[in-house]
């Protein structure tokens, strides 16, 4: 379009009596100026892709260092007729083949119909009573530090169960720096 702009008012210009060379010179600055703009945005468009490259990295290295892993482990190491409840609900549900409560709703019509934000909904009372085999806890920390629930589900979901003999936690996956999968299995499946 700037070059279309540029030949009409160049030509324009021309009619008007302006030289032939002087036609040719003005055309070719106005070329070398749109080349220009037009490898300066392909430039700057190939840096913003550049910068959203490594946080995508990063974060399909945890997805298959935590989820992904788990979610393989489980497959391997659950009965038949087990249950996951997590609040990552995608790639555990999907590698492990596990009956999966989302904890947050996204994948359960109960919970998705809570009041409030994606975050803030939450029904620990539902979600045990459903009695999940195994419940997979979203914390800021490993497993040697105290929990520190990265949402109120798995905040209100280890308040529940943190001294209750019924779950029993069985192992860590870290997806990054603070962000770590606890996993629970109720005390007949904590031996898989």
């Amino acid at each position: 379009l700037l070059v279309v702009s540029a030949i009409v008012f160049w030509g324009k210009s021309l009619a008007k009596g302006a030289s032939l060379t002087t036609y040719r010179t003005k055309l070719l600055g106005t070329g070398v100026v749109v080349l220009s703009v037009g490898l300066l945005s392909i430039y700057n468009l190939g840096l913003s892709i550049a910068s959203i490259r490594p946080p995508c990295l990063r974060y399909a290295a945890g997805l298959t260092q935590a989820h992904i892993n788990l979610g393989k482990w489980l497959a391997m190491n659950a009965q038949p007729g087990d249950s996951l409840a997590c609040g990552d609900a995608g790639a555990l549900p999907y590698y492990s083949g596990l009956r999966t409560i989302d904890i947050l709703g996204l994948n359960d019509s109960h919970i998705a119909h809570l009041k409030g934000s994606f975050y803030d909904k939450t029904d620990s009372d539902y979600v045990l009573s459903r009695q999940p085999t195994y419940l997979v806890l979203l914390s800021g920390t490993p497993t040697t530090q105290s929990f520190r629930g990265r949402t109120k589900a798995s905040q209100e979901l280890y308040a529940r169960i943190a001294d209750e003999p019924l779950y029993k936690l069985i192992g860590e996956y870290q997806f990054s720096n603070n962000y770590y999968l606890w996993v629970y299995a109720t005390e007949a499946d904590s031996s898989s």
